[in-house]
């Protein structure tokens, strides 16, 4: 994903507790971490700034994993970008 700081996406997904939700993210941040192998980007929930943090990490090879706080969720599927 080419995100950088401000851009938005709307995401629909699944998780442990509940399935068939949507949220529309911002984009918080983005690192690299263990070493620069992983690349980490978080976002914050623009219905709700200051709960808790969504996160995507790309493990190379295009493979993602998405997670809100420490709980993963799955079946992610990417709605609509908006590129400022």
């Amino acid at each position: 994903m080419n995100l950088h700081r401000g851009n938005t996406l709307t995401i629909s997904y699944g998780s442990a507790i509940s399935r068939d939700n949507e949220a529309t993210l911002k984009v918080r941040s983005r690192n690299k971490v263990m070493k620069g192998k992983i690349d980490k980007i978080t976002f914050e929930n623009v219905a709700n700034p200051k709960g808790v943090r969504y996160y995507a990490y790309e493990r190379g090879n295009g493979v993602w994993s998405f997670a809100i706080g420490d709980m993963a969720i799955c079946n992610v599927k990417i709605k609509r970008t908006n590129d400022d």
